[in-house]
């Protein structure tokens, strides 16, 4: 997994300059696209059916609602 996603990156940063030299991890990812769900509307219960534990989709809400 840390391989396919490294070479990713890798190619990422050809395009995306702000990636070199960055260490992405499949939890920055997870924690990522779930910040990002969380800011488009989605339902927190859909996120949480996605998420590893409850705790992880707590810290998230309470991220989104600090920024608001």
């Amino acid at each position: 997994m840390n391989q396919r996603l490294d070479c990713a990156v890798t190619a990422a940063s050809k395009s995306c300059p702000s990636l070199r030299g960055r260490k992405i991890s499949p939890h920055s990812l997870r924690h990522t696209t779930a910040m990002h769900l969380l800011q488009s509307g989605v339902d927190l219960t859909v996120i949480a059916l996605h998420a590893y534990a409850l705790g992880s989709v707590r810290m998230y809400w309470r991220v989104n609602y600090c920024q608001i």
